[in-house]
């Protein structure tokens, strides 16, 4: 195709025809630049199906771990509620005098909380990373962003009930001997031994209570951001 092109012009020189040799180079000089724009559509074009390829990958990600993050979250939230439902239950109780002793082998539960059972390395990734290059709708970013704000909220109020009774409830019960219940061995377990609720009993039951209670709200606040999250990335997969 070259040597025929070359050939023709060639002959159109020789013949001393130089307008039609003139049209000729320039519709050879069009079809060379038709044929570079052909070859950066097709180059734009599997770029784009790269991207395109890319997004849903993140997207499949994404739905998955906040599906996930979902449906151990509800399983966190009712345990949650439950402890502190008892525990507030056991508090307005003692305030009323109708409690004055209780079962030692109940006061550890009474403490308890849930911890995360949350995974956001997906998110943080993409949040952290050129990957969030490949989501073209901007209503992902805001979204995640906003559920990373919620992420660390409900990290950072964990946080706070960790260090809370890691350090002022295991320190009173090694003090009351109350330690010794929280491992729920049959041996303590079983054992009838009451104890008198006393005032620095109820003081830390009552921070446990209220830390507790912020810990809930950020939970509910996370399933609500994840909810959103989830059927954003539904309806637009």
């Amino acid at each position: 195709m070259l040597r025929f092109f070359r050939v023709f012009r060639q002959r159109l020189l020789a013949e001393n025809r130089f307008s039609k040799y003139l049209l000729y180079a320039i519709g050879e000089i069009l079809l060379v630049v038709f044929g570079i724009l052909i070859a950066l559509q097709v180059n734009n074009w599997n770029e784009a199906r790269k991207e395109r390829i890319g997004e849903q990958k993140l997207i499949t990600a994404l739905l998955e771990e906040v599906a996930s993050n979902l449906d151990s979250l509800a399983s966190n939230l009712n345990t949650s509620r439950i402890i502190a439902d008892q525990t507030g239950t056991f508090l307005e109780k003692s305030a009323s005098g109708e409690l004055t002793h209780v079962r030692a082998a109940r006061v550890p539960s009474l403490f308890g909380y849930t911890g995360n059972r949350t995974e956001s390395s997906v998110l943080r990734e993409i949040l952290g990373s050129d990957s969030r290059a490949l989501l073209s709708d901007d209503r992902y970013i805001r979204q995640l962003r906003k559920l990373k704000r919620n992420f660390d909220r409900n990290d950072k109020t964990l946080s706070y009930v960790d260090a809370y009774w890691n350090g002022q409830v295991l320190a009173y019960l090694n003090e009351t001997g109350l330690g010794a219940y929280v491992a729920a061995t049959d041996a303590f377990a079983q054992t009838d031994r009451e104890v008198v609720i006393t005032p620095a009993l109820i003081s830390h039951l009552g921070v446990m209570h209220g830390l507790q209670a912020s810990l809930i709200r950020s939970r509910e606040d996370l399933e609500s951001a994840l909810a959103e999250t989830l059927n954003l990335l539904r309806q637009t997969k």
